[in-house]
């Protein structure tokens, strides 16, 4: 096992685990916008942002 520089770490613990969490949370969003235009009958991916 690898040690981990204390850089890694901020406030709330490691930094790569928050970012997981905000891009899971991004991702999860995108989805529920993909769901409702499904719902809607729009087309989906022109909501998609890039």
């Amino acid at each position: 096992m690898c040690m981990l520089s204390s850089t890694w770490y901020n406030c709330k613990g490691p930094i790569w685990l928050k970012e997981k969490e905000n891009h899971e949370k991004k991702q999860q969003k995108k989805r529920m916008k993909m769901c409702r235009a499904l719902n809607e009958g729009l087309n989906p991916w022109t909501l998609i942002e890039i």
